[in-house]
């Protein structure tokens, strides 16, 4: 699917709230933020420390907006 270089970073915090209920209280969630996409535009990044069940699905884009998946591996305070 193409994603629209011009998606607003608006448009990004609202994907990121439909993320963020989608993935609320997973253990596997490290961070979710708002970050440039390859295709241009902002877009979501989710950061997992391991790979979610089969079952749960994030989608590739919520409203238009890239949706990008990273296993970062567990966080840890300095």
């Amino acid at each position: 699917m193409e994603f629209s270089n011009k998606t607003t970073i608006a448009e990004a915090r609202q994907a990121k709230l439909q993320v963020s209920h989608i993935l609320q209280k997973r253990p596997e969630l490290t961070a979710i933020g708002i970050s440039k996409c390859p295709e241009g535009g902002y877009g979501v990044k989710v950061h997992l420390s391991r790979p979610l069940p089969k079952n749960v699905h994030i989608p590739d884009n919520v409203q238009n907006v890239c949706v990008v998946t990273e296993i970062v591996g567990r966080a840890y305070a300095y």
